[in-house]
Parts: structure tokens; sequence; C-alpha cells
């Protein structure tokens, strides 16, 4: 019996000893975290433990790949003492990045990328179209309470007793970088692997959401043409600079609106709908020039769109997943379709029913040549969506009052807002003007089709309206419409009868006699298509386009020309870059005609007031209540001769837009007629 106790005691303490050995060996730990880490990561962004599974079982060494990179930041904890705490922050973080991504795959198609993380600050301007305020409150209260735990963790976690060999340490994170590099290689050779996303979405299917997630994070800009030289690209400069704007081009008014999240909803198979949405678009498409556009993005990725219709660059010849307004443009001007029209005499202008900041646009504008930008801060707004995106009707006015601030023509440019998801997932209780229904969509899913196809039915009265107000103006001019991208509402490529979930639709109405002329475009070829028709050949990226659109090396000319603009030595203007415009915030700006104090309170009245106006007296902001575009009231107690008024835009917490004149009260004891 003792013998046998004996035996047992030794089998336990080889168990403890075992137990030792690998639950507490720093590799054995890393090994087990990063393994089971990138299982959770691919679970949340394919919304499935099966399809995650076969995913590991399909392509095992995607798998051991993205294992490796999570592994590789996992193995920092071989060089300090306190290593729990640095295994549950690189955990944190890496269960939080897939997280986030398949939360937004709930919400659009596209992944979340590198990118996203430095749209955060226009994002927060939009966060409760997506999150109710109790969500938003327990992301806040999640986010400090994981302060203060890894704060505690931190001071009073545990740390190995035993002395850290660092230098043998830092010898195996090496080998292990070396070996992770070697692998990237084969990888990429084999094309189990890419660095260039033709569709993300798909990529992070089929290459992992941590490889995916890390490219974006490195991989920007554009790359470096393998012939790119001063020669090269002077001998295609000459080669364009044969065609120029003749005396005969038609200068007429060239409107561009991209409307958010618009296409033909009857392109998808099996779904029904009570009446056509969009009758006007319908007889447009007919009558006048039109057809598919392909775009780059698909559920979200609106900046992208726009930067390839206002440029002509390909947006697939930057970085995976890049945003060009949050990266370069920030930084640097570049050639456009604003700055090839102003050298004709044309005012450019932008216009969004949206807010200034939300992807730096308040920034970027300037770099991309525009006089005058419109946000929504200078809109008396009026409706706006059940999600509270401002309808896009107010948008006719603020087009209307581009025209009439100039005597030459202009180039505006417009970004629409109303089509935006979030979509809901349960119908309206009202009934709609239009209702639909198809077997092949869950009832959440037609909730969402249903309130979309509403709100384009809306999108498509606008069109109508500044269509009628256009013709009654009477200045020559060519309206180009198209959609940015498809809606987040899940359709697949299956389900579209063109097959493409990358397609969108545009149509050039004009009133000057263009011939009606049917092709399919990308969306960075629009702009210099419609310039073609009207005889104007001005710019290196617009002339490309116009000659060399059938050339076998079209995309890579275009890649030289747009490398050479942005990263490059500039050999097309001699090293001068364009100058920023001196942009002008709104067109109309709010202005005080009077202070005043009655018995129901104290007011401002004015013009051009909008709900986005605040007010300061004596340099302190005060609460306001709108009361249309000609009177604010203001919550104060009094107001004294003497005190000083000033109006303000701001763009978020810190961007000033636009600052009034100063009005000095002059008031008998603060009270006076509001006749006066």
């Amino acid at each position: 019996m003792e013998k046998e106790t004996q035996q047992e005691e030794k089998k336990q303490k080889a168990l403890k000893d075992l137990c030792k050995k690998y639950l507490c060996n720093s590799l054995a730990i890393s090994v087990f975290l990063s393994f089971t880490l990138n299982f959770i990561i691919e679970c949340l962004g394919r919304k499935s433990i099966g399809a995650a599974l076969s995913y590991m079982v399909e392509s095992p060494l995607i798998f051991l790949y993205n294992f490796f990179i999570i592994f590789l930041t996992m193995s920092i904890a071989l060089l300090v003492k306190r290593r729990v705490f640095v295994y549950a922050l690189v955990s944190t973080i890496w269960l939080a990045l897939g997280i986030t991504n398949g939360v937004m795959l709930g919400y659009r198609v596209t992944p979340f990328t590198a990118v996203d993380i430095t749209l955060l600050q226009g994002g927060m301007n939009i966060i409760r179209k997506y999150m109710s305020v109790t969500q938003i409150i327990l992301l806040v209260i999640g986010f400090v309470v994981a302060a203060v735990l890894f704060t505690l963790l931190f001071i009073y976690g545990p740390k190995t007793k035993k002395e850290i060999k660092f230098v043998r340490n830092f010898i195996t994170i090496l080998v292990l970088c070396v070996c992770f590099f070697g692998l990237s290689k084969y990888c990429l050779a084999k094309g189990m692997i890419s660095t260039k996303f033709g569709n993300i979405a798909f990529a992070y299917l089929d290459y992992g959401v941590p490889y995916c997630f890390t490219i974006t994070m490195i991989d920007t800009g554009i790359d470096e043409p393998e012939n790119y030289s001063e020669e090269e690209v002077l001998k295609l400069k000459t080669e364009l600079d044969k065609t120029t704007t003749s005396q005969k081009a038609k200068k007429a008014n060239i409107i561009f609106i991209q409307l958010e999240s618009l296409f033909d909803p009857t392109l998808v198979k099996g779904l029904e709908l009570s009446k056509d949405p969009i009758p006007n678009l319908r007889k447009l498409y007919k009558n006048y020039s039109s057809g598919y556009l392909n775009v780059p993005s698909v559920g979200a990725g609106t900046a992208n769109t726009e930067f390839e219709a206002i440029s002509g660059m390909s947006i697939r010849q930057f970085g995976a997943g890049e945003y060009p307004y949050k990266t370069i443009l920030r930084k640097k001007t570049c050639e456009s379709t604003a700055y090839d029209l102003k050298n004709l005499g044309y005012t450019t202008h932008a216009i969004h029913n949206n807010t200034a900041s939300f992807y730096g646009r308040n920034e970027v504008f300037p770099n991309l040549g525009f006089d005058t930008f419109t946000p929504v801060e200078f809109m008396c707004t009026g409706e706006r969506t059940q999600n509270g995106w401002v309808k896009d009707k107010v948008l006719t006015e603020y087009i209307m009052d581009c025209l009439r601030s100039s005597k030459k023509q202009d180039y505006i440019y417009a970004i629409s807002v109303q089509g935006h998801g979030s979509y809901p997932t349960v119908r309206s209780e009202e009934t709609p003007n239009i209702t639909v229904s198809g077997e092949n969509f869950t009832e959440e899913q037609l909730a969402g089709i249903e309130y979309y196809v509403n709100q384009i039915n809306e999108m498509d009265q606008f069109v109508g309206e500044l269509i009628k107000n256009l013709t009654a103006y009477g200045e020559d001019t060519v309206l180009v419409m198209y959609g940015d991208h498809l809606p987040s509402l899940g359709f697949t490529e299956e389900d579209m009868k063109n097959n493409s979930l990358y397609q969108t639709e545009y149509v050039i109405w004009d009133n000057i006699g263009l011939k009606k002329k049917n092709q399919t475009l990308y969306s960075y070829q629009i702009a210099a298509e419609v310039m073609n028709r009207l005889g104007i050949h001005e710019g290196n990226i617009a002339k490309l386009h116009q000659k060399m659109r059938n050339t076998i090396d079209y995309l890579e000319r275009l890649r030289m020309l747009s490398y050479d603009i942005l990263y490059g030595e500039n050999y097309l203007y001699n090293g001068v870059t364009f100058a920023a415009t001196d942009m002008q915030m709104g067109i109309k700006h709010p202005k005080i005609y009077n202070v005043f104090a009655n018995g129901s309170g104290i007011y401002v009245t004015g013009e051009n007031l909008t709900e986005k106006t605040k007010v300061y007296v004596n340099g302190e902001k005060v609460p306001v209540e709108y009361s249309g575009r000609r009177m604010l009231r203001l919550d104060i107690e009094e107001i004294k001769t003497g005190d000083i008024v000033t109006l303000k835009l701001t763009g978020g917490r810190k961007t000033v837009l636009f600052v009034s004149d100063e009005f000095v009260v002059n008031v008998d004891d603060a009270t006076i007629d509001e006749e006066s």
C-alpha cells in the first residue's frame, strides 16, 4: 500500500512538473493565446464558428500564418517581467480588433481597417446614428473599466521572479521575425497571400483578419512604377499636350451629384416592389447618356468614389483599404477636375449635407482646388430621416446659390447623404409609400430594404425638382448623377441581375443637346468623359483618360502620373505643386441684424441662421433655441448695452468654420420692442 502511495505521489508530482513546465512557459502561453485569439477573431469576422472551422481546415497554412502574426506580438512578453500584463494587454487589443470588425460588418460590407481608426474623429459625429445612447454609455463605461483594470494589473499584477535573459530572448524574437519574413516571402510567391486587394471584403475572408488589418496599417500610397523617371514622365506629357481645349469647347456649368448608396433596386433578383422608386431617374436613363458605373467599394467608402470622380485617379493603385482623404491629401495638393476647370475660368464649389469635418473634407477640398465649400453647418436643413441624416432635397437651394454667386461658369460637386445606413431591421408601423417583398430575403432584410427604397424614392423626387430649377434658371448646364456604392443590405453577387456588387448607375442630363451615348465607365473616368463630350481637354489625368483609355498600358500610365503628382518628383509641373485654394466656407453666412429683449426672452435676429449657429456674448458661449433662419432665442437672463455678440459655426469642438462680425448691443436697460 505504501509503495502504491509513493507511486501515486510520483505521478502527481510529474503531472505538476509538466503543468509548471508548460503552463508557466512564456512560449507555450503565447502559442495557446495566439491560436485561440486567431480562431475567435475569424469567428467574429465570418459570423459563424462553423465558417471559421472550415477556413481553418481548408486553408491551414493561411490560418497558421495569421497565428504567427499574433504570436509575434505576444513574444514581446519575453523581454519584460510583467508578462501577465503584456499577455492581457495584447490579447485585449487583438480581441477588440476582432469584435470591432464583427460589429462593423454588421453595419456595412467593408471590414475594419487601420484607416477606420483615423476616421474616429469624424466618425464620432455620426456614432449616434449607429448606436443608442445606452450603448454609447456602456461603451464609455467599458473603456473606463478596462483602463482601471489595466492600471491595477500593471501596479499589482504578478511579475516573474526569474532573471530575464534579455540577450537570449531578444535573439529568439529576432529569429522569429526572420522566420516570419521568410514565410511571408514564400506565401507571396505562391500566391497564398497578396499585398493588393481588389475586393477588401473578400481579401479578409481569403487571407485572414490579422494579416489584412496589418497590411492596411503598413501599405499606403502608390508604389513607384519600375520605369518612373523624368524622361518617361515628360515623354508622356508631350504626347498628352498634343490635345488642348479649343475655342469651340462648350463651357457650360458642370454639376456632379454623388447620391449616397443609390442604385436601381429592380436589379435585385426576386425583390418585388409595389411601385417604381426612381421614376425620374429611370426617365433620365432612357433619354440621356447613361450606363453602369464601376465603383471601388460596396456598403461604405463614399470618400473613395468621390476621390476617384474628382481626381481621375484609381483608388486600387493605392494601399489596401486606404482613404487618400485621410492620408496624402491632408498635406498635399492634387490635380483634379476643379483645378482643370479653374484654368478655364470656372468657379469651383463643393456641397455636402453632412458635417464639414467628416472625412476631413474641410481640410482636403482646398487641396483639390475648390473655391467654396457648403457643408451642413451652413444649411437650414429641414427634414431628416429617422436615422438623423439630412434629406437631399435641401441641396437644391444651395446648388442654385452656387450658380447665382458667380457670373462665370461653375463646377459644382455635391455629395448627398439621405440614402445612408444604418438601415432598420424592423418595419415601420406607418404604411410606407412603397412596400417590398421577396422570398429570398429575411424579414429583417426586407425591413431595411423597404426603408432604403423609400429614401431613394425621395432622393428621386429631389432629382426631378432640381432639374426643374436648372431648366428655369436657363444657363447652359450639364448635370451628372450617380451612386457612390451599393447599400449595406446584405446583397451578394448572386442576388444581382448584373452579377456585380461594384456597379451603380450614372446619367448625364444636359440642356445643350449633347448626343445620347450609353457606355460602362469607371468612377475615375467619368469627369474626363463629361469634359471630352464638351470639347474640354485640360489636365494630364483627364487627357490620359480621353486619349489612352483603350491602350494596353493605360493603367500603368495612370499609375505613373498619379505617383508623380502625389508621391514623386512632380516632373509634370517642373517640381512646382498646385497652390491650395483659399477656400471660403459657405456661400451665404450668418449675419446679425439686431439683439433685443421682450417679455418672452432675449433674441438675435438676422439672416442665414442655421441649426448649427452658436452665439457668444462677450466671448462666452450661451445656450440658444433655433427659431428659423432669421431668429435665435438666447437662454440668458439679461443683455446690456455694450455687450458684444458674435456668431460662430464650428465643425466639431475645435474646428472653427466661420465667425461673424461683432455686434455691439445698444439698448435701454436691455429692453426694446420686437418691431425695432
